[in-house]
């Protein structure tokens, strides 16, 4: 008998779309995070400063994946979430899929108003630069 002594993965990823900007700063320092969390996602300043600056990145992913919030904005900072390249990236997936049925969501965006969604946070955090369309696949 043959006894497997390696790693053995039985994970899933999903390919995306994504359009948004790129952060020229480390994402998890904590006055670039609260500046995101606030504009992006809606969070009262109030809810934030309980919070230990080394446990803020850990609130933001627990509130993105917490089933009753809502946003439709996404942080991919590192080559599991489909970043190419080591600068983070802020702003929307767009379109994805899952590997389970192989198909894209079909969906219709107006590009003038992601656009124009992404400018107005790009004011809010204190970023420039152009707006980027990502395609890649991440871990899930």
């Amino acid at each position: 008998m043959k006894i497997r002594q390696g790693f053995v993965s039985n994970s899933s990823s999903s390919s995306f779309v994504f359009v948004g900007f790129e952060l020229p700063y480390d994402p998890s320092e904590e006055e670039v995070l609260r500046k995101i969390m606030i504009a992006a996602m809606n969070i009262d300043p109030a809810e934030l400063e309980g919070i230990d600056r080394r446990d803020l990145k850990g609130y933001y992913y627990d509130k993105l994946y917490d089933s009753d919030f809502e946003s439709n904005y996404v942080l991919i900072d590192h080559s599991e979430q489909g970043l190419i390249g080591e600068v983070p990236l802020f702003g929307e997936i767009i379109a994805q899929e899952h590997n389970d049925d192989c198909s894209f969501d079909s969906t219709l965006t107006d590009i003038d108003d992601v656009v124009g969604r992404l400018r107005e946070l790009q004011q809010k955090i204190g970023v420039q630069g152009k707006i980027k369309i990502l395609t890649s696949t991440r871990a899930c």
